[in-house]
């Protein structure tokens, strides 16, 4: 009967000393949770930072894309006017190009003329 209270004694000593040591990792482990939580804690206060920065960012583009819309509009219009006066250019050019025409067979008369009087003058 000896030996079986020392084994029970022994059984016991050999719990009560795991049960020590659970209690211990079960410490550690809380302590781990709650640094995992404080952890989660600031990743989320990150996350509603970068949400906002997001929220701002968007709010930028739109008004970017308006601005570039409306530097578009603008572009549309000036290049309606160079090609209007391009077009306008090109008609005046045939035009003066054809006075010239005109004129210089008148001139080509005119100078003929001229020598004819000449030579009647000198001769």
């Amino acid at each position: 009967m000896l030996a079986w209270s020392f084994v029970t004694d022994e059984v016991g000593y050999l719990m009560l000393e795991q049960l020590k040591g659970l209690r211990t990792d079960v410490g550690g482990l809380r302590a781990d949770v709650g640094g995992l939580r404080a952890e989660v804690g600031g990743l989320r206060s990150d996350v509603g930072g970068l949400r906002t920065d997001v929220g701002e960012l968007r709010v930028e583009v739109r008004g970017t894309n308006e601005r570039l819309d409306h530097a578009n509009l603008r572009l549309d219009t000036v290049e309606t006017t160079i090609r209007d006066l391009a077009a306008q250019m090109l008609l005046l050019g045939r035009f003066v190009r054809h006075v010239g025409d005109k004129y210089d067979g008148e001139l080509e008369s005119i100078k003929d003329r001229l020598a004819t009087v000449e030579r009647r003058l000198d001769g």
